[in-house]
């Protein structure tokens, strides 16, 4: 009877609780919890005791039975893997799970399918088909630095084996250093590496090894915590230490270790390109470079390098997201470029010496760092994409629009309104995606819905003059708040149709005509440098920081044990071989230079300054000058641009605790065979190294009578070098790159109220307004790198074209678009909160360049429809009346009309009686 009670009364209070859990889903009531705990526990404890005194085959009934509910419980479990019941599982959920259920434990064992994930996981990834035609989406920078690094460090290990002596090759440590600058200059870089087929790498380190291969060499090095390292006494992470191995340092028996064989099972970015199969002379893609010594020799050489982007299926491949097992234990994603070289070397019958692909350059970051595209298949968002349609926009009135900064995780995008629907009143932005992910179903049915627009407009079609008086009214008030006036040069804020002007008057044969002022833009003109070009000034940091490694760190008089012999010191190959691979790896680079100061690079050269240049962006002919070979007074020589006075100026005084220090843990292989690997004989090694805020910008130029004779703009930054006697830092030299200031995007929103941002701050990607990615606000990681702080204060820098935009103050705001370049135009006017877009149209915003053409022809009193590019005054919200209150109304409407109608009634009977 008491346990009959028991039971009936536990019911009931899982009834209450389901009952009161069901009505609000945030609240539990701890009560009802604890006392169903209670009455549970004291019946399983009867039903125990009552097993115990049981037969066996009635204790196996119950335990069947027992079983046989639980998972009928289970399967009619509702399948959620939201915050709430209504958000149904995806293919998110699906991802999420994969990549959550491995661990450094359980990866050793599982299925090798489940180390992968699909292609389509990663959207949008960099092609050098369409680089330079197309922009590149800002969530998209990072994985281009993938591209461009990987390609670059294939092409220079190309040139360097086909070009220098086999004494003159890079020694151990070379490859060691090369990998640790690449990780060490680009923060979101986790690994680099260079894979090697099997005894296909030649290398100088060892003595007698003249003519011999190593049976495997795979340098690779990554970022690793350093929060428990001993000399860091702060105890924080300063994603400033590297470890450097070499994979292919194992036993020779063991095939689980070894990166070419299948049951290493997460090389795929080794068998995308090797072994190589050809065996022909005309296999492997030619390039041509023109050197021209300082002695005024010419030198022209042709190698072999990796493919080129007409041929099929290019130079970079990107493998699969993989877990990195037993390594880094993260799971990571990136591209490989195949590293060709004539083999087999020195037989004498160059009929059977061919170019083949012997190693991969490898690069590759954190997966979780990727942003996704939750968005519907679109024109801005192409299949496949393997997160399609996982928004939760309401399709109906928005639109998907993804977001910059999220990376792997939901809610990267706002819902937009579609063409023909606003925002409602009290809505001033786009609906954020990680607020409708954590909106209950209520909030979800009855928010995140745009208002439909009614009375559209349709824009005339001919087109009259604007009355004078309204003209000059038009021009008046755009002049004045623009700060600009028409054909001045004069005013604080520059006019982008006038600087247009005057820089297509400066051609190559006239620019001598003007003085070096004239030919030297406000600095303020370059708004946004440091955020477009951060690739390019990376690729120049890149070099500085592996010349600033290997000098610091590397002695050519160093002894070890054995027959293995110190790198030598660097030679003009290598100097000329990084300068042209860092122009080779990123397209948007017209020049790269690096100067030694003077006696700096060898005893036997005092003075040594290679730049490396290209006449055609697309072109496989390549020049590398020295301009040590021209006068100091020659419009070629570094001494007479403006950046590297600067520069000069600068580090004069060096202030070591300005620069980054960077510690490099390296294992080396245990001898030529391998067998194992060993800590290097400085452990850990320690250099320091310029990050971006060390380096120089320079104001744009014209270069009248240099190598391209158009408008550049550089960054410059330095490396260097220990002095043995005093233990200080001294100037090396530095690292200039140049890059074309057509390629740089003009800004002519307002850019000075940081309260603005966050609706000033999203940069389309493209005018056709579907699926553009934008930048998140600043405020929103705080800054914890120098990237990260250039994005900080990057609405705080002057800007020449600030408020130049054609907006109409009161009813629209300035959002930039990207791709614009340096154009004016390159932004859209978006309607304010209150105002809708009155216009039948595809679009929901006015296209800055329209603005632009339109005011032009305001301007010379031509036909324009500028006086009617405005938003209009959004319409009255119509009135929803809830149930309950329209009953009510409807009671006291009717018990109205009864009223009236009896007085009407009474009245015309006691008329009648009368």
């Amino acid at each position: 009877m008491d346990n009959e009670w028991e039971y009936h009364r536990s019911k009931e209070i899982l009834r209450l609780e389901t009952k009161s859990s069901s009505s609000s889903p945030m609240s539990i009531n701890p009560s009802l919890v604890m006392e169903s705990f209670k009455l549970l526990s004291s019946s399983s404890f009867s039903l125990a005791k009552f097993i115990k005194n049981s037969s066996p085959s009635i204790t196996i009934t119950i335990l069947l039975w027992l079983w046989s509910i639980s998972l009928l419980f289970i399967n009619n479990m509702p399948i959620v893997s939201g915050q709430y019941d209504w958000q149904k599982p995806d293919s998110f959920d699906e991802i999420r799970q994969k990549i959550d259920s491995l661990s450094s434990d359980s990866c050793k064992v599982v299925d090798v399918n489940k180390l992968f994930l699909p292609h389509s996981t990663v959207t949008h990834v960099p092609n050098l088909q369409w680089l330079g035609i197309d922009p590149i989406f800002p969530n998209r920078t990072n994985l281009l630095q993938i591209h461009n690094m990987a390609l670059s460090r294939a092409f220079f290990l190309s040139f360097i084996l086909q070009k220098a002596n086999d004494n003159d090759e890079p020694g151990l440590m070379y490859y060691y250093l090369s990998t640790i600058s690449d990780v060490a200059s680009n923060r979101f870089i986790n690994a680099s590496g260079f894979y090697f087929a099997p005894n296909h790498a030649f290398t100088p380190s060892y003595r007698g090894f003249f003519n011999k291969t190593l049976p495997l060499f795979a340098p690779r090095a990554f970022r690793v915590d350093d929060f428990n390292d001993p000399f860091h006494v702060q105890r924080t992470s300063t994603l400033n230490t590297i470890y450097a191995t070499d994979l292919g340092a194992i036993p020779n028996n063991s095939i689980s270790n070894n990166y070419t064989n299948e049951q290493y099972r997460i090389n795929e970015w080794y068998n995308l390109w090797l072994p190589d199969p050809t065996r022909r002379h005309d296999s492997k893609t030619t390039y041509t470079v023109q050197i021209t010594h300082n002695n005024h020799t010419n030198e022209t050489f042709v190698w072999h390098g990796p493919p080129a982007p007409s041929d099929p299926p290019g130079p970079v491949k990107w493998f699969r997201p993989y877990y990195d097992c037993k390594r880094s234990n993260k799971w990571i994603y990136g591209a490989s470029v195949p590293v060709p070289d004539i083999y087999p070397r020195h037989t004498g019958w160059r009929h059977i010496e061919i170019p083949m692909y012997v190693a991969t350059s490898v690069m590759e970051i954190d997966f979780e760092r990727i942003d996704i595209n939750q968005c519907p298949i679109g024109e801005g968002n192409p299949s496949p994409n393997y997160f399609a349609d996982t928004s939760r926009c309401q399709n109906r009135t928005t639109e998907c629009e993804p977001l910059h900064g999220y990376g792997f995780r939901r809610g990267g995008y706002q819902c937009r309104c579609r063409p023909g629907f606003r925002l409602p009143k009290t809505i001033r932005t786009p609906f954020n995606g990680e607020r409708i992910e954590r909106a209950t179903k209520a909030e979800y049915d009855k928010s995140f819905h745009c208002s439909k627009i009614g009375y559209i407009a349709v824009r005339t079609q001919n087109v009259l003059p604007i009355d004078p008086i309204e003209r000059r009214q038009l021009i008046h008030k755009t002049e004045t708040l623009t700060g600009v006036k028409t054909n001045s040069t004069k005013s604080a804020r520059i006019d982008p149709w006038t600087l247009q002007q005057f820089m297509k008057q400066i051609r190559p044969d006239n620019c001598h005509r003007y003085s070096r002022e004239d030919l030297t833009l406000r600095g303020d003109v370059g708004f946004g440098k440091e955020i477009q070009f951060e690739n390019e000034a990376r690729m120049a940091l890149r070099l500085a920081h592996f010349l600033s490694a290997f000098i610091q760190t590397v002695d050519p008089n160093q002894t070890f044990a054995e027959f293995r012999v110190p790198d030598r010191p660097l030679n003009k190959d290598q100097v000329i071989a990084e300068t042209l691979a860092t122009l080779i790896g990123d397209r948007q680079l017209y020049g790269v230079s690096v100067i030694f100061e003077n006696e700096k690079f060898s005893t036997n050269l005092t003075r040594f300054a290679p730049y490396a240049y290209r006449l055609q962006r697309n072109d496989r002919k390549f020049f590398v000058d020295d301009l040590e070979r021209f006068e100091p007074t020659s419009p070629y020589h570094y001494r007479q641009r403006e950046l590297y006075r600067l520069l000069r100026d600068r580090y004069k005084s060096l202030d070591e605790n300005s620069l980054e220090e960077f510690t490099a843990k390296i294992e080396i292989r245990y001898n030529s065979n391998g067998h194992s690997t060993i800590r290097y004989d400085q452990y850990p090694l320690q250099y320091k190294a310029a990050t971006l805020m060390n380096g120089q910008w320079a104001a744009p130029y014209y270069d009248c009578g240099g190598y391209h004779n158009r408008w550049l703009i550089s960054y410059g930054a330095p490396f260097f070098n220990k002095d043995k006697v005093s233990d200080r830092l001294q100037l090396q030299g530095f690292v200039i790159v140049d890059m074309p200031l057509k390629d740089l995007d003009i800004n002519q929103c307002g850019t000075g109220d940081p309260l603005n941002w966050a609706k000033n701050s999203h940069h389309s990607s493209s005018a056709a307004g579907l699926n553009r990615h934008h930048h998140r606000p600043f405020y929103y990681p705080p800054v914890q790198s120098t990237s990260e702080f250039l994005h900080h204060h990057y609405y705080q820098m002057p800007n020449a074209f600030r408020n130049t935009h054609k907006c109409d103050r009161l009813s629209s705001y300035c959002v930039p678009i990207l791709g614009r370049r340096f154009e004016p135009g390159g932004y859209k006017c978006q309607c304010e909160q209150g105002f809708e877009y009155p216009f039948n149209d595809h679009i929901t915003y006015f296209d800055g360049q329209v603005m632009e053409a339109e005011y032009i022809n305001m301007l010379q009193n031509q036909p324009s429809r500028f006086d009617t590019l405005a938003c209009r005054v959004a319409g009255a919200r119509p009135l929803f009346i809830s149930g309950s209150l329209s009953s009510i109304l409807l009671i006291i409407l009717m018990a109205s009309i009864s009223n009236i109608f009896i007085k009407i009634l009474f009245t015309d009977h006691y008329f009648q009686n009368s």
